[in-house]
């Protein structure tokens, strides 16, 4: 998944978001450090409804 995503640096838990094929977003551990897990559902429910139909 890393060659598809060279600008971003390796973090684990991470999430990608692709479309069609097509890296579009990416959410790194320290952005989800601290954050209940409601956060973190409510912040990629909006990244998906921006980019999915």
């Amino acid at each position: 998944m890393q060659s598809h995503m060279a600008d971003t640096p390796p973090s684990h838990p991470s999430i990608a978001l692709f479309k069609e094929g097509e890296f579009v977003h990416y959410i790194a551990r320290f952005q989800m450090e601290g954050q209940d897990v409601e956060t973190v559902a409510a912040d990629l429910r909006t990244l998906i409804d921006a980019h999915c139909e």
